[in-house]
């Protein structure tokens, strides 16, 4: 009988912890006096060496109760870890194949919805032009907009009405703000989730700065290649337009110059020289048209099936 109320100590130990697990020594102790001792259905003892046995399930079930208990709460440290662990992985595994901006934007939303069972939001706030931050979404407040500047201009976590925005700094810059909504209080009140919130930000922000740098050195790429081919363009156009130009600048020299001594045969050739080059002239200015308004998106290309 005395092991069966220790069962319900350990039982009580692992399922509801240290207190409710003392409780349960000390009611199944005295139930066992009650029912079990001479001078039944009564807390009186007529044998006072049974003092000596409820003492000893006591001590026995308190020290049972507190490794037990200590069991427990090093299982549910060790599976806190384990989640906090498991949710960095799958988002640093999802973060390391983004390549944009919008798929870090898409990804975090899911993930931060798993590991905090709440909703939440990136806010990318890469500075534009004159130093200013993109603004605040539509359907905020002006308090949420607010906290949002302060969060960005100071990079420390704000916590108002309903939201809570995590900066993502790298290298003492903020990347993006990570928005978390919650309705009574935050989703996280110890120490661990904190923690995981940290973590969190911090492998976003890493990943939101890579594709940041990597759209700006793809961009700064393009540009490069723009500049190199304008050139070469600029130095093909101009060898093709100076040579009409100097054919046509030769003949009316020659007709200028020489035009009475010139027989009929001879001026013909010469304006017929000059009318083929300055329509080569206007074909290389149709062309080059035609470029401008390519760049510009103006012009509509014909396509047709051909062998």
């Amino acid at each position: 009988l005395i092991m069966v109320y220790l069962l319900a100590t350990v039982i009580a130990a692992v399922r509801l912890g240290r207190g409710p697990s003392i409780m349960t020594t000390i009611v199944g102790t005295s139930a066992f006096v009650y029912f079990f001792v001479p001078n039944r259905y009564s807390f009186v003892m007529a044998d006072l060496t049974y003092l000596q046995t409820f003492t000893i399930m006591i001590v026995v079930g308190i020290i049972v109760s507190t490794l037990t208990s200590q069991l427990r709460t090093e299982l549910l440290a060790t599976e806190s870890r384990e989640r906090r662990s498991r949710a960095l992985y799958e988002l640093s595994r999802a973060l390391a194949g983004a390549e944009t901006e919008a798929d870090v934007e898409r990804l975090v939303p899911h993930h931060v919805e798993r590991a905090f069972r709440t909703t939440g939001t990136l806010l990318a706030v890469a500075p534009e032009e004159h130093g200013t931050a993109r603004p605040a979404p539509t359907h905020w407040s002006v308090a949420d907009a607010e906290a949002l500047a302060a969060c960005i201009r100071t990079g420390t976590r704000q916590c108002i009405a309903n939201k809570l925005l995590q900066p993502l700094v790298v290298a003492g810059e903020v990347v993006g703000v990570l928005a978390m909504d919650f309705e009574a209080q935050p989703p996280f009140t110890g120490a661990d989730d904190v923690q995981l919130l940290e973590s969190f930000a911090n492998n976003i922000a890493v990943a939101l700065h890579r594709v940041v740098v990597d759209a700006r050195a793809e961009h700064a790429h393009q540009r490069a290649e723009q500049e190199r081919l304008r050139n070469v363009m600029l130095s093909s156009v101009s060898h093709d337009l100076r040579t009409p130009l100097a054919a046509i600048t030769g003949a009316v020299t020659t007709m200028l110059e020489n035009g009475p001594q010139l027989d009929d045969d001879s001026r013909h050739e010469l304006l017929g020289a000059i009318r083929d080059d300055a329509e080569a002239l206007e074909r290389h200015v149709r062309n080059l048209l035609d470029l401008t308004r390519l760049e510009s998106g103006g012009l509509d290309a014909r396509r047709d099936w051909c062998s």
